[in-house]
């Protein structure tokens, strides 16, 4: 019985001295207060992109108006949070500005929902990369994948991303600038297969195999996770092997797999298009001959009409999108540019119906603006040889309700038009309308006309890089 005595005693010392330790952690942890456990972006991070979300993940949940408040960026930003237990995600309302400085600033006293109080100031650092221009060159010849970094002159850095044999067809970035999917024919078949590229020109890969078919025209889901694309069977006949009806797919990054928007066969869906937010998608059916908008989450589809199908552009906020479609003016029909608002599910003229046609739209980045190509009838007094001509660019102010033309070169025509993310520039092809089979041309110009400058020769399909 002593040792038995001796041996409780024994074990009672141990508890005793682990209940203190636990008592001396609980103490501490309580004086330590809620911590910052790690920030995205990292701190001194470089190249950052031009539209990053700031992610905090707090070691535990946090008091959200707490954070809000005592979290400053320098240069001031404004953006919306959102939170998912302890990780704060802020998302920047407009695309920052390339090359620059930020900081994030995190000042004490936020408390916790435990109770518990920071009490560390935390700073966070980090700059912006360059402004990026990909695209297709060269166009006289097997076009292959092209990035750019930009100066502040707008001169271009160019470095190969892509070495495809038989070329690539098209491409779309991710919304985080980290990622472009291409198209790439495969060989003297014809096949045209998707593929996924970083950057940096690293980690491809072959996404989708598109056996006897042509897949292209991707685009990315807000949340970079999945692929809309569209693919169509070559089917062989008489005159040859010619493109069957277009079919929308979409590629799940997470689950490596690729699956049909419709599994019905009967439901055409050409040029799909993700909105810039949530769960919408666009695709034309030219069989029936309408826009088609779908939520995916909700389930629901909406169908617009449209005679030309061009593909809708969205707003930056995701609330509305423009789209081409003829329209009569008078006796005449000309192709002009609608609006579509998702709150009133009202199309509207983008401006004030004009005898011109309109097209090729691209929206600033904090969409007051759409910058687009326009063929007035009265530039044909101007053409002196040439029986035809192009659009030129204009840009309209949506708020204001006026439209002015940055460029009158009636020699050229002016196309592809888009707006960088820090909406300082906007590049347009420009192709030549006195030569026979001309090379086409990449051309920056600012939003108020100045600064027009050739940017690459013999290049195509320009696409910013956020």
């Amino acid at each position: 019985m002593p040792r038995l005595d001796r041996l409780d005693r024994a074990v009672g010392l141990v508890l005793a001295l682990i209940a203190c330790a636990i008592g001396v952690l609980l103490a501490r942890g309580d004086q330590v207060g809620a911590r910052l456990l790690s920030s995205k972006p990292d701190p001194g991070e470089r190249a950052v992109a031009l539209r990053p979300t700031l992610l905090l993940q707090f070691s535990e949940p946090m008091r959200r108006a707490d954070v809000e408040a005592r979290l400053a960026i320098t240069p001031a930003i404004s953006g919306t949070w959102s939170w998912a237990g302890a990780t704060a995600s802020f998302a920047p309302g407009a695309p920052l500005l390339p090359a620059a400085t930020y900081t994030v600033t995190l000042a004490p006293g936020a408390v916790s929902v435990r109770g518990r109080v920071m009490t560390e100031r935390t700073v966070i650092p980090f700059t912006t990369r360059q402004a990026r221009l990909a695209y297709l060159w060269p166009a006289s010849g097997v076009a292959n994948l092209v990035l750019a970094e930009l100066d502040a002159a707008g001169t271009l850095r160019p470095r190969a991303l892509t070495s495809e044999p038989f070329g690539v067809y098209d491409f779309a970035v991710s919304p985080d600038g980290a990622w472009i999917v291409y198209a790439a024919t495969r060989d003297i078949s014809g096949s045209r297969d998707l593929w996924l590229i970083d950057t940096s020109g690293g980690n491809r890969r072959r996404i989708v195999a598109c056996e006897e078919q042509l897949c292209g025209t991707a685009s990315w889901s807000a949340d970079g996770q999945r692929i809309a694309f569209e693919r169509r069977k070559l089917e062989k006949g008489t005159f040859g092997v010619t493109p069957g009806p277009s079919r929308a797919w979409i590629f799940d990054l997470p689950t490596n797999t690729a699956s049909a928007l419709y599994t019905d066969t009967q439901v055409l869906a050409a040029l799909p298009r993700w909105s810039p937010t949530g769960e919408r998608l666009t695709f034309y059916d030219n069989l029936l001959g309408v826009q088609s908008l779908v939520d995916l989450r909700a389930g629901s589809a909406l169908e617009l009409p449209s005679m030309l199908g061009d593909p809708p552009v969205w707003a930056p906020d995701g609330n509305a999108f423009v789209f081409a479609d003829l329209v009569s003016v008078g006796e005449e029909r000309f192709q002009q540019l609608l609006r579509f608002d998702l709150a009133s599910g009202v199309i509207t003229p983008a401006q004030t119906l004009t005898r011109t046609d309109d097209g090729s739209p691209t929206w600033s980045p904090l969409g007051d603006r759409i910058a687009f190509g326009r063929r007035v009838s009265s530039d044909v007094a101007m053409q002196d040889a040439v029986g035809f001509f192009g659009p030129q660019v204009w840009v309209a102010d949506l708020p204001a309700g006026t439209a002015r033309a940055l460029t009158a070169d009636y020699d050229h025509s002016h196309g592809a038009l888009t707006w960088s993310p820090d909406g300082r520039w906007i590049a347009f092809m420009r192709t030549s309308l006195r030569e026979i089979n001309p090379a086409p041309e990449i051309w920056l110009i600012a939003p108020d006309g100045t600064s027009a400058h050739l940017a690459v020769r013999d290049a195509l399909l320009p696409a910013w890089v956020p």
